[in-house]
């Protein structure tokens, strides 16, 4: 999925020697000319900041990595977009000034190897009857982009964090670009050129805003757990236990070893 965004960076660990025989792993970073090293979450940061919040207008980064608290995410891709202000009220502030809420997007891309049919429609794959509750075959993978989504809105709470599935797309039949048809990456591509290039290619990205909030208000249930919790709840109670002082068995003794195991990855 990288070749769709040619001007996307990639954060690379490399090995730092400090002095003989005395190595550690950073990470290194190449944007805009420039080499930085140092930490993954700091590099994330760096690159989709930069000197002002709104000073690059497109970053594409593949294996960033994000904290929030108890929270370390590693999106497969994250899409930082700057949109030009149009004229619509909504999207002004009480000052009169532009929101940059509305802005700055920053795209939370999550990369599967299921596949999708372009020809049939988001509501009736994903969603049950009358949209109450999402169907159980995507449930896994829509409640990935969500965590991750609930972590980055937390981190940048000026962007605007959508959420996106890239998946292979079944209805495509794969065709060798032609030369002339590459994209140039000095200026970046605008948005209009990433989706000229994934239209071309077998992958299909969708928009899947409406599912994560569903997903992120939604009970789960697991074995031991408790009724009524969301899953927004749960994983804030999961990071709580598993980041504390007290790792007691007593702490963990509601996730009971059985056959639901036998799957566990």
């Amino acid at each position: 999925c990288q070749s769709l965004f040619p001007h996307g960076v990639e954060i690379n660990p490399i090995r730092v020697t400090k002095k003989k025989n005395d190595a550690v792993v950073k990470d290194k970073l190449h944007i805009e000319g420039e080499e930085f090293v140092g930490d993954r979450v700091a590099l994330t940061r760096r690159a989709l900041l930069g000197e002002d919040e709104s000073d690059i207008q497109r970053v594409t980064l593949f294996e960033g990595a994000v904290t929030n608290g108890n929270f370390y995410v590693q999106p497969d891709i994250l899409d930082k977009i700057v949109h030009l202000p149009q004229h619509n009220e909504n999207q002004y502030d009480t000052n009169g000034e532009y929101s940059t809420d509305h802005r700055i997007e920053l795209r939370v891309i999550e990369v599967k190897s299921k596949s999708w049919d372009s020809r049939q429609s988001i509501d009736s794959k994903m969603w049950n009857a009358n949209k109450k509750s999402i169907k159980a075959n995507h449930l896994p993978n829509l409640l990935d982009v969500a965590f991750q989504t609930l972590v980055v809105r937390r981190a940048f709470p000026n962007f605007r964090v959508t959420s996106w599935l890239m998946m292979p797309d079944k209805a495509k039949v794969w065709k060798a670009p032609s030369s002339d048809k590459r994209i140039k990456t000095d200026p970046p591509p605008t948005v209009a050129d990433t989706q000229s290039l994934i239209k071309e290619s077998v992958a299909v990205l969708l928009n899947v805003d409406e599912l994560v909030e569903k997903a992120l208000a939604t009970n789960v249930t697991y074995p031991g757990s408790e009724n009524g919790n969301t899953f927004q709840r749960v994983v804030e109670k999961w990071a709580q236990d598993m980041n504390g002082e007290d790792l007691s068995n007593d702490k963990f003794k509601h996730f009971p070893i059985g056959a639901n195991c036998e799957s566990c990855e």
